[in-house]
């Protein structure tokens, strides 16, 4: 307990003094909206009164089934403090009434995962080509994850699972001019604690080239892991794959 309010006590006026950085220099920021696919792979362990059940979905599987997909982030600059905002939201429907193997075996059912994080980070080293940033957030996930079992031909239960937690973040992120147009970045959050969810991380790493001043697209990698506890018992979700983005400043 003491931990939570000691990260609460470091977190709030971080955000605090981000806000107040923008809001007293409102004519000087420098925006950055950005759009990107993630080619995304999903692996839960969920624990359901059957027992742990493990699911492994592919980006061909997931792909097939995407009903929702809605990835974008937008970041605020101004005199080395930054205020970033990124959302993601999948929507996937299975049918999970199709023919199965004989005996207990289970299959995808419909899934919603919703994360959206707030980053009020501060420039800890502005070097020629190499910067630094350090400071902290708040992350809110949603997640609805079904577990469909089957006993022969037909689905005999569906167990769900759903989750709604707000955590506070930790962050640190870099990057590095390689070249004029070239910049390797990467950025890396903890959080959870056991406040909302028992654990959250994400790493981020993108090399981006600069089309314009104003435009520049980005390649990479995302990973995104988070353990709870819900109703039935434990779950670990991790979500990982390549990222394709495009930006504009403004």
């Amino acid at each position: 307990m003491v931990m939570k309010h000691a990260l609460l006590g470091c977190l709030i006026p971080t955000l605090s003094v981000t806000f107040h950085a923008f809001s007293a220099q409102a004519e000087g920021v420098e925006y950055k909206a950005s759009l990107y696919g993630w080619g995304i792979g999903i692996e839960t362990e969920i624990e359901t009164p059957r027992g742990t059940k493990e699911r492994d979905i592919g980006f061909a599987d997931l792909f097939k089934d995407l009903e929702i997909a809605a990835l974008r982030s937008i970041e605020a600059h101004t005199n080395g403090v930054s205020l970033l905002v990124d959302v993601q939201y999948f929507e996937l429907e299975t049918d999970i009434d199709r023919p199965l193997s004989a005996g207990l075996v289970d299959a995808p059912a419909d899934t919603k995962f919703g994360v959206a994080s707030l980053y009020g980070l501060y420039r800890l080293y502005d070097g020629l080509r190499t910067k630094v940033d350090l400071g902290g957030g708040i992350r809110h996930t949603d997640l609805d994850l079904g577990v469909a079992l089957s006993a022969g031909a037909l689905t005999s239960e569906v167990f769900s699972s759903s989750r709604s937690a707000t955590d506070p973040l930790l962050a640190l992120r870099a990057s590095h001019d390689i070249a004029s147009d070239w910049t390797l970045s990467g950025m890396i959050d903890y959080g959870g604690f056991g406040i909302g969810t028992d654990m959250t991380a994400q790493a981020t790493a993108t090399l981006e080239y600069d089309w314009t001043k104003r435009w520049s697209g980005a390649f990479g990698y995302r990973y995104l892991t988070y353990e709870s506890t819900t109703d039935f018992g434990d779950i670990t979700v991790d979500y990982s794959g390549p990222i394709l983005g495009l930006s504009y400043t403004f």
